[in-house]
């Protein structure tokens, strides 16, 4: 692309063209171009993950392609492929291999064995295309979840990475993610409550006072509507990887839970598949409990109001 084509297109992006700024959005946080393949490169190879063996002998380059954590999970997730995700099974025997493969199939026998050059080559040629179709994290987050009974309590965390020997993202720790998760806006802020809800309680008492916390009006001016929107859908083009890791200390020689790599998408993501998600709406808060229990209550007395009167009919 000419500088001619990157100025037009910027300009078109400038006055609002819809197609030109999700392209320019794309570019500027990797999920196109080429800062997309910087962005790969870090989960690529990992020093710590020991080599297969070669498949030729005498020779060194036939080693096939490891499949570090970090790109396992990438691989087998929705939330970080521009296709289907690829099953566990597809990072040992790729669906490209022939049976022939299996020295001991019957296609092997009746054929011949597969060459071992050319069973190199489609080992490759598997992890160069399905790494293609990955949409890279910006950085690595750290999950610490600590048991307590049942229960697990999660703190996320940038720094432990060098403790935990996690290789991070190509963009750790600048701030790039958080920027654009500012600028895609959160979720919506419920209005003041009424005097009629505030002296309104569970119970249905309106003389009983009801504290209910109001939410913080000390929030920064968010840019258009338009921009924020372009935003999430980037956010929904973004997956969050995250290295979970399971305090098992409990005392009971419990299973032990190995750490693993997770891949989810902001809360502030927005695509069409997440339209109706539960994602998308803001969290239940006490004053939408009030109403919530009074409406229970309504339906309960109208329930046993119809009991009554079909008694009454079923006397006379």
């Amino acid at each position: 692309m000419t500088a001619r084509q990157d100025l037009k297109r910027l300009r078109a992006a400038n006055e609002g063209d819809i197609k030109a700024v999700r392209n320019v959005l794309d570019v500027a946080y990797g999920r196109k171009g080429k800062l997309k393949w910087e962005l790969l490169e870090p989960f690529l190879d990992d020093p710590s993950t020991a080599k297969l063996p070669k498949i030729i002998p005498a020779v060194e380059s036939s080693r096939p392609p490891t499949y570090p954590s970090a790109l396992s999970a990438l691989l087998t997730s929705a939330q970080s492929r521009t296709s289907k995700p690829l099953k566990p099974d597809n990072l040992t025997t790729p669906t490209s291999l022939p049976a022939r493969h299996d020295p001991d199939s019957e296609e092997a026998r009746l054929l011949g064995p597969l060459s071992r050059r050319r069973h190199v080559n489609l080992l490759w040629r598997y992890f160069t295309v399905q790494t293609r179709k990955i949409l890279p994290p910006l950085q690595v987050a750290v999950s610490e979840l600590s048991k307590n009974g049942e229960r697990y309590t999660e703190f996320t965390s940038n720094c432990d990475l060098p403790r935990l020997d996690v290789r991070g993202g190509a963009m750790q720790e600048t701030g790039v993610f958080e920027h654009l998760h500012d600028i895609a806006g959160s979720v919506p802020i419920p209005r003041p409550l009424t005097r009629r809800q505030r002296r309104m309680s569970v119970n249905g008492d309106f003389h009983a006072e009801v504290k209910i916390p109001q939410p913080d009006r000390q929030i920064k001016p968010l840019p258009s509507r338009f921009l924020r929107r372009r935003h999430q859908e980037v956010l929904a083009k973004l997956p969050l990887l995250t290295y979970a890791v399971y305090d098992n200390d409990d005392g009971h020689g419990a299973v032990q839970r190995k750490p693993k790599f997770q891949v989810d998408l902001s809360s502030r993501a927005y695509d069409e598949s997440l339209r109706h998600s539960s994602r998308r709406y803001p969290e239940v808060d006490e004053a939408n409990m009030v109403w919530l229990h009074r409406a229970e209550n309504f339906d309960e007395c109208k329930g046993v109001g119809r009991v009554t009167g079909k008694i009454k009919s079923d006397l006379q």
